[in-house]
């Protein structure tokens, strides 16, 4: 049976910068475009 898992339910992701490593701020909008995704398993 599927769980629903409540750390998939964050209001707003964490983003990182891929230069500097800082978090990025959202400033404002309601859409995002990714350019690429790395995933770690």
């Amino acid at each position: 049976m599927y769980q629903d898992n409540p750390e998939y339910h964050i209001p707003t992701p964490t983003l990182r910068c891929p230069k500097c490593e800082g978090v990025v701020r959202i400033v404002g909008g309601r859409e995002c475009t990714i350019k690429s995704i790395k995933l770690a398993m």
